[in-house]
């Protein structure tokens, strides 16, 4: 009797397989529920090998998304894909985990982003900003629409403050951490004309709240130190704080 049991796990294991490779791409939209804030559209392929000529976040376009099946994960009731979303300013690649209950988890995901394309309420910040981030996200988890937990560390970088004034800021680091929805960050400057430092936090419903200090150093030029005030109070180490409190649109 047990000479059958292995051919008879290969025959199901090579169906499975087979029918991973022969279903329509399209099936994968079931995993998205009607009020879910992502939308696919033009969904070719199959659910091993697919693309989504438009993938958005809240009607927002991000570009198109390919990816590739981890089979073994609908074992579990879950999609696991890898994946590679492109558009103007946006290049992001790494490991997606999805469940029925619109969690997502990513890990091992580098992205490559126009910081303007950061989900931040511009016309409540202070400043106005340019410059990409290279985020390495170690984890991200990601539940009705809000951030659950993250381990990441952001460089934006080249940075610079355009408005009120312009201001090259250099290489800007952020450490990033925190679980149950409640997050917080480390900010440091590297190479910049001032030292920037801070700390962010981002609470359970979304809100971003931030504190930054700007603060002349040997290498600010003369032009620099002038401009400082016109961002806020000057205190007399000749530091300005910056404060943003705004929220996280997912």
């Amino acid at each position: 009797m047990k000479r059958w049991i292995k051919p008879t796990l290969f025959t199901l294991l090579v169906f499975f397989i087979s029918l991973i490779a022969t279903t329509p791409a399209r099936w994968l939209q079931t995993f998205i529920p009607p009020n879910s804030p992502v939308k696919l559209q033009s969904v070719t392929g199959t659910i091993w090998k697919g693309e989504a000529m438009q993938a958005s976040w809240q009607k927002n376009p991000l570009g198109k998304l390919n990816w590739s099946l981890r089979p073994f994960s609908l074992l579990t009731g879950k999609l696991g894909v890898d994946f590679n979303l492109e558009n103007e300013g946006i290049q992001v690649n790494g490991d997606a985990l999805i469940d029925r209950n619109q969690q997502v988890k990513l890990t091992d995901t580098i992205a490559n982003i126009d910081v303007n394309k950061l989900p931040l309420d511009a016309a409540k910040m202070l400043v106005s900003v340019e410059g990409r981030i290279n985020a390495d996200i170690r984890k991200l988890i990601i539940n009705n629409q809000s951030i659950n937990s993250a381990d990441a560390t952001l460089v934006w970088k080249p940075a610079s403050i355009t408005a009120p004034i312009a201001m090259p800021l250099g290489e800007i680091t952020l450490e990033i951490s925190g679980e149950d929805g409640n997050l917080t960050g480390k900010l440091n400057s590297k190479n910049s004309p001032v030292d920037a430092t801070g700390n962010i936090a981002v609470a359970k419903n979304g809100t971003l709240t931030s504190n930054i200090r700007l603060k002349p150093n040997s290498k600010t030029p003369q032009d620099i130190r002038e401009l400082l005030p016109v961002l806020g109070k000057q205190e007399r180490d000749g530091s300005v704080k910056l404060h943003y409190q705004g929220r996280i649109k997912l």
